[in-house]
């Protein structure tokens, strides 16, 4: 089954970044001390020239995550502002997540004064879905989402939703016993309810997919032709069959590759698949693919930097 994150929350506010750093809760649900805030970590200048937006993965908030990576401390040092969205227990861009980036986005440009040519864009699991699909719609309904980033990145995602409600099907005929399959059932359940089947709903599902695979006509991809775009992956096939009872075309690797591919067929160059030479590891030692780990932070900004 394509991979969502659930990561739990392991430290304070304190303990997520370095000592110099200075995080800042902003909240727009002051009853909801868990996920009712964004989070915003102005660079050591206190003056940015570029903001990125962050989003975890599945159940994620805007804070905890930033244990499982130096991208904050990273962008910290190279003058770049980074305001973290919580994802909340979300496997879909809906219209409350897509709103509430619009708002922060527009909340934090004016504050700061950066321009729209300077926004980048990233997130991990389903944070990336729905980033990914943010950027597309900042393109196809500009009056709706009118902040349109330069560069996004997606951190193992799972970019074809449609492929991911399949995959978490065969993961319950598979039957490889685990707590997967618990995550396995609630994806079939929810998007099954919420859109019906993809072969029979398509368009409903082509409302909140980023990329349909199986369509090898013109999707949304095409609203991303002129975004720098990269999807980072750690490809062990290995692992996944001995921890997982998967094959490689259970990976979220598979879809991401096929839209890297389409993408600078069609002309975009600026989009890149990134095979992680960083093993996925979390923060407690587990060893784990699916990991914010796999995007080296130090090239990430300076990517970043280039790109915009």
């Amino acid at each position: 089954m394509k991979f969502l994150v659930f990561i739990l929350f392991l430290a304070s506010c304190s303990d997520n970044t370095s000592s110099a750093q200075q995080l800042t809760r902003k909240y727009f649900d002051s009853r909801d001390s868990t996920r009712g805030f964004y989070t915003v970590i102005e660079p050591k200048s206190g003056k940015p020239e570029i903001l990125l937006v962050l989003l975890d993965g599945f159940g994620g908030n805007a804070e905890a995550f930033l244990t499982e990576t130096p991208i904050d401390e990273k962008a910290y040092e190279n003058n770049i502002l980074t305001v973290c969205i919580p994802t909340g227990k979300r496997l879909y861009p809906d219209p409350t997540i897509l709103q509430l980036i619009t708002t922060t986005l527009k909340e934090v440009t004016t504050r700061y004064k950066i321009t729209d040519d300077k926004i980048a864009m990233g997130g991990f699991s389903i944070g990336g879905t729905i980033v990914l699909r943010y950027a597309e719609l900042s393109k196809e309904d500009p009056a709706s989402y009118p902040f349109s980033p330069k560069a996004v990145f997606t951190g193992d995602s799972p970019i074809d939703l449609a492929d991911l409600y399949r995959s978490s099907k065969r993961e319950l005929e598979k039957n490889f016993p685990g707590p997967w399959l618990d995550e396995a059932k609630m994806i079939v359940d929810s998007l099954g309810h919420q859109f019906g089947d993809p072969d029979a709903n398509k368009e409903a599902w082509q409302k909140i997919n980023p990329f349909n695979t199986a369509d090898t006509g013109t999707g949304n991809e095409q609203y991303i032709m002129d975004i720098a775009y990269r999807t980072y992956h750690d490809i062990d096939v290995q692992w996944q069959m001995e921890n997982r009872g998967r094959s490689i075309y259970q990976s979220n690797a598979l879809d991401g590759s096929e839209l890297i591919s389409r993408l600078r067929l069609r002309g975009n160059k600026k989009a890149a698949f990134i095979q992680s030479k960083i093993p996925g590891m979390r923060s407690n030692g587990q060893r784990h693919p699916h990991s914010w780990n796999i995007i080296d932070a130090a090239e990430l900004i300076q990517w970043i930097r280039v790109s915009l």
